[in-house]
């Protein structure tokens, strides 16, 4: 997929400029998450380890910020008032349904408990460590070809990056994005309507 954002159209468009912004806060959550699947591999510099290849990135990258965008733009959403929460609650909720999604075909999207609307200091969710280990145990299987966990075999680690490009490309296709922004958008709204309905609420009962 083509890039959809030029840098000239990004500096003279805040949709497009925040689009952007949470596409990649979206994808430093999820490189985040992918390492946690390292957890059972030996340090060494010389094995293959999960990750996100950057052709996976920049198709997940493109693919995020236009969902964004076109959110933006379909609902005619001002950007502007937009604080750096808004931006770790979209994004920490689009990483986690991808990772989700990825480790659970099963999973359906839902809001994650605990992520804050205000707060700098806090707990992230865990991953569900029997999901970690189904996929990592079957990750390194091929119809014709069973590779160690621990090959230093450079045409090996080239098969084990294409499967996880793929997967990932493929996991982000079956997601509802469009659904999961608008869900996320109106949530956190919601919350912070909530919160200052009760912040007002509590000054004028004791002023």
């Amino acid at each position: 997929m083509g890039s959809c954002f030029s840098n000239c159209s990004i500096m003279g468009n805040s949709k497009k400029r925040q689009s952007l912004i949470i596409a990649n806060e979206v994808m430093n959550h999820l490189k985040d998450l992918i390492r946690e699947l390292n957890f059972k591999l030996p340090i060494s510099f010389d094995i293959w380890r999960f990750h996100i290849s950057k052709e996976a990135e920049t198709y997940m990258l493109d693919s995020i910020s236009s969902f964004l965008y076109d959110f933006y733009k379909k609902n005619k959403i001002s950007v502007y008032n937009q604080t750096g929460f808004y931006e770790i609650y979209l994004s920490v909720h689009l990483a986690y349904a991808i990772i989700s999604k990825m480790l659970d075909p099963t999973y359906t999207f839902g809001i994650v408990d605990g992520v804050p609307i205000d707060q700098i200091m806090w707990k992230k969710p865990q991953l569900k460590k029997d999901n970690m280990l189904d996929f990592v145990n079957v990750f390194y299987i091929f119809p014709d070809l069973h590779i160690m966990a621990t090959t230093k075999n450079t045409s090996e680690h080239i098969l084990l990056n294409k499967k996880m490009t793929t997967i990932l490309k493929k996991t982000l296709d079956s997601l509802n994005m469009s659904e999961i922004i608008v869900c996320c958008h109106n949530t956190f709204v919601d919350l912070i309507a909530k919160k200052n309905n009760e912040t007002q609420a509590l000054l004028k009962n004791n002023m």
